[in-house]
Protein backbone atom coordinates (compact mmCIF):
# COMPACT_ATOMS: atom_id res chain seq x y z
CA UNK A 1 0.00 0.00 0.00
CA UNK A 2 1.19 3.37 -1.16
CA UNK A 3 1.04 6.87 1.52
CA UNK A 4 0.72 10.27 -0.17
CA UNK A 5 3.45 12.52 0.17
CA UNK A 6 2.56 14.95 3.44
CA UNK A 7 4.99 17.33 5.48
CA UNK A 8 3.35 17.09 8.63
CA UNK A 9 5.32 19.05 11.02
CA UNK A 10 7.35 17.83 13.20
CA UNK A 11 7.22 14.82 11.12
CA UNK A 12 10.88 13.51 10.60
CA UNK A 13 10.19 10.57 9.30
CA UNK A 14 7.91 12.06 6.33
CA UNK A 15 10.72 14.54 5.70
CA UNK A 16 13.15 11.98 5.15
CA UNK A 17 10.88 9.92 3.26
CA UNK A 18 10.35 13.00 0.79
CA UNK A 19 13.77 13.71 1.05
CA UNK A 20 14.46 10.71 -0.38
CA UNK A 21 12.86 10.68 -3.26
CA UNK A 22 12.67 14.33 -4.24
CA UNK A 23 15.79 15.87 -3.05
CA UNK A 24 15.81 18.91 -3.63
CA UNK A 25 12.30 19.55 -2.72
CA UNK A 26 12.08 23.22 -1.07
CA UNK A 27 11.63 21.37 2.74
CA UNK A 28 13.28 24.48 4.14
CA UNK A 29 10.20 26.45 3.14
CA UNK A 30 7.78 24.02 4.96
CA UNK A 31 4.24 25.26 4.19
CA UNK A 32 5.06 26.30 0.67
CA UNK A 33 6.21 22.60 0.32
CA UNK A 34 3.06 21.10 2.00
CA UNK A 35 1.00 23.01 -0.24
CA UNK A 36 2.74 21.53 -3.50
CA UNK A 37 1.99 18.26 -2.13
CA UNK A 38 -1.33 19.16 -1.24
CA UNK A 39 -2.30 20.27 -4.72
CA UNK A 40 -0.30 18.02 -6.02
CA UNK A 41 -2.30 14.97 -4.19
CA UNK A 42 -5.72 17.22 -5.23
CA UNK A 43 -4.60 17.03 -8.97
CA UNK A 44 -3.95 13.66 -9.28
CA UNK A 45 -7.08 12.98 -7.74
CA UNK A 46 -9.05 14.78 -9.90
CA UNK A 47 -7.95 13.48 -12.87
CA UNK A 48 -7.67 9.65 -11.82
CA UNK A 49 -9.90 7.24 -12.91
CA UNK A 50 -12.90 6.45 -11.16
CA UNK A 51 -12.31 4.25 -8.12
CA UNK A 52 -13.98 1.10 -7.72
CA UNK A 53 -16.72 0.45 -5.82
CA UNK A 54 -15.23 0.28 -2.07
CA UNK A 55 -12.22 1.65 -2.82
CA UNK A 56 -10.73 4.97 -1.36
CA UNK A 57 -8.27 6.88 -3.04
CA UNK A 58 -7.49 8.88 -0.72
CA UNK A 59 -6.64 6.10 2.56
CA UNK A 60 -5.02 3.37 0.42
CA UNK A 61 -3.79 5.49 -2.73
CA UNK A 62 -1.88 3.06 -5.42
CA UNK A 63 1.75 3.36 -6.32
CA UNK A 64 0.94 5.07 -9.65
CA UNK A 65 -0.84 7.83 -7.78
CA UNK A 66 1.99 8.81 -4.98
CA UNK A 67 3.99 8.62 -7.86
CA UNK A 68 1.95 10.83 -10.02
CA UNK A 69 1.65 13.58 -6.76
CA UNK A 70 5.68 13.40 -6.63
CA UNK A 71 6.02 14.01 -10.13
CA UNK A 72 3.53 17.12 -10.11
CA UNK A 73 4.32 18.49 -6.88
CA UNK A 74 8.06 18.69 -8.71
CA UNK A 75 6.37 19.89 -12.27
CA UNK A 76 4.86 22.81 -10.11
CA UNK A 77 7.18 23.75 -8.08
CA UNK A 78 9.71 24.30 -11.23
CA UNK A 79 6.63 25.87 -13.23
CA UNK A 80 6.93 28.56 -10.47
CA UNK A 81 10.66 29.34 -10.79
CA UNK A 82 11.03 29.97 -14.38
CA UNK A 83 10.83 32.90 -16.36
CA UNK A 84 8.76 33.14 -19.95
CA UNK A 85 12.40 32.19 -21.87
CA UNK A 86 11.72 28.79 -19.55
CA UNK A 87 14.93 30.22 -17.65
CA UNK A 88 14.90 29.30 -13.40
CA UNK A 89 14.13 32.35 -12.16
CA UNK A 90 14.37 33.03 -8.08
CA UNK A 91 11.84 31.19 -6.15
CA UNK A 92 8.28 32.30 -5.14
Amino acid sequence: MAIWFTLPEGNSAALERLEAAWADAPTDRAEVCEFLLEVARDQVIEYAPTPALGEDINASPKVRYVYAQLQQARNLWNAGRTDGSGDVGGEF
